[in-house]
């Protein structure tokens, strides 16, 4: 792979265009060693050469274009990226397809073994820990439960990935397995998105958060953790609870919020979630920047 990417960077030399999906490794804080018993400092060429196995990716392309305005930001701010190559264009969804859709939201639940007056918090994502948070959803839900017992909350994470089996042990031994539902993957994630009421995203890293803007679109009321690329999604409050990296206490806050507005509150913020994606985020405006930014490329003259 690593070979081929090197053949098309020379081969369209001027022509080359990459596009950067994920956040780059932060940088770690500049260190280095001392020799001969403390008495000479190293030139912690470590940390130069970390930094330069990410700026190489800038040097053959004529742009990069970003899924997102904080990849560019660390790309050029961490890793020295050119300003002028970088180009933040946020992914788009096809808003027919992912769309509030009753039927679809009936036929999941059903499936799901869901009562119909229940708040069903989920997401549709890779059973990740690391990358994803599953694991905080699952602890973070049980909580919630612990706090309202009588309200009828379920927990659906549709999916399927390395930490799948880890998270139906955890949800067993959270004491409300009964409501929690892990059912697999789905190819078609707008149905399944249809049956959530309140979209959880507890990751701890994202490039941008493409199922977040699928969720919304199909008037999920967003909880999410506040990294990355996610930022330039949730830009107004009304739209969502956005809770500080890591913090979990401020994430299980806007569970207990989403229940609190009630159906008509969650019914308003996902006409608002929807229509922010129909302004902003519609597949067809935002690839259509991604075709201009390339015919405007080849267009130029070749350096």
């Amino acid at each position: 792979t690593t070979g081929l990417d090197l053949a098309c960077r020379l081969a369209f030399l001027g022509r080359f265009l990459t596009v950067e999906h994920l956040t780059p490794p932060p940088r770690s804080p500049k260190a280095t060693r001392r020799h001969l018993g403390g008495l000479v400092p190293g030139l912690g060429l470590w940390w130069y050469a970390a930094g330069l196995r990410i700026y190489a990716r800038s040097i053959f392309p004529r742009k990069i274009i970003t899924v997102s305005k904080a990849i560019a930001q660390e790309l050029v701010h961490d890793y020295g990226f050119p300003a002028s190559k970088v180009v933040p264009i946020l992914h788009g969804v096809d808003a027919d397809r992912y769309a509030p859709d009753p039927t679809a939201r009936a036929k999941v639940r059903a499936a799901w073994g869901v009562p119909d007056d229940a708040v069903v918090f989920g997401a549709v994502a890779r059973l990740s820990n690391f990358h994803k948070g599953m694991d905080t959803a699952v602890a973070l839900f049980a909580r919630l439960c612990a706090l309202r017992p009588d309200t009828p909350l379920w927990c659906v994470l549709v999916g399927s990935g390395p930490d799948e089996a880890a998270l139906e042990t955890q949800a067993r031994d959270s004491g409300w397995g009964s409501r929690i539902r892990l059912p697999g993957a789905t190819d078609r994630a707008w149905e399944a998105l249809s049956g959530m009421d309140v979209f959880l995203m507890p990751s701890r890293f994202e490039g941008l958060g493409l199922a977040l803007l699928e969720a919304m679109a199909c008037g999920c009321c967003p909880v999410v953790m506040s990294v990355g690329g996610i930022r330039d999604v949730m830009t107004d409050a009304t739209l969502g609870w956005a809770a500080p990296p890591d913090d979990t206490e401020a994430f299980l806050r806007g569970m207990q919020a989403a229940v609190d507005i009630g159906p008509a509150g969650r019914a308003e913020m996902g006409v608002r979630t929807r229509q922010h994606v129909l302004t902003h985020s519609r597949a067809d405006d935002q690839y259509g920047e991604f075709a201009n930014a390339i015919e405007a490329m080849m267009a130029s003259p070749r350096r």
